[in-house]
């Protein structure tokens, strides 16, 4: 599924489908949101995803970049988390630290990814010039 894909899955699943609602949410321009979800743009900034992640609150965000893996809703794990708690409090506190690890990981992933964008970036402008 390419990334306007799994965009307009994000917006479907946490908006009902409302582009707006979304651009008004994450504060990305709603012309920026329509192009990437109808597949106009497909490589979005490293500052376009942390908007998406921040707002939403999805965790994997290889999925949401390259299509690996499963969505999964911060949300989702909360209720599942909240639940544990009631259950066993020290199983609760296992995977809360599990999560943590998880989150620190991709939030390095995410510095790692902006790192190559922004050489990406440069490399290109400096092929402008080059012109």
């Amino acid at each position: 599924m390419p990334f306007s894909g799994r965009l307009t899955e994000v917006i479907d699943s946490q908006f009902d489908g409302n582009k707006r609602k979304f651009s008004k949410k994450t504060g990305i321009p709603y012309t920026s949101v329509v192009e990437f979800a109808n597949g106009v743009k497909s490589d979005p900034k490293l500052s376009f995803l942390v908007k998406v992640l921040e707002v939403i609150g999805y965790e994997n965000i290889v999925w949401l970049t390259n299509g690996f893996g499963k969505l999964k809703n911060q949300k989702l794990q909360a209720k599942v988390a909240d639940k544990m708690l009631e259950e066993d409090p020290e199983a609760s506190a296992i995977k809360q630290k599990e999560l943590e690890t998880m989150i620190s990981q991709l939030k390095q992933n995410l510095d790692e990814r902006g790192k190559m964008i922004k050489v990406q970036d440069e490399l290109i402008e400096n092929l402008k010039k080059n012109k």
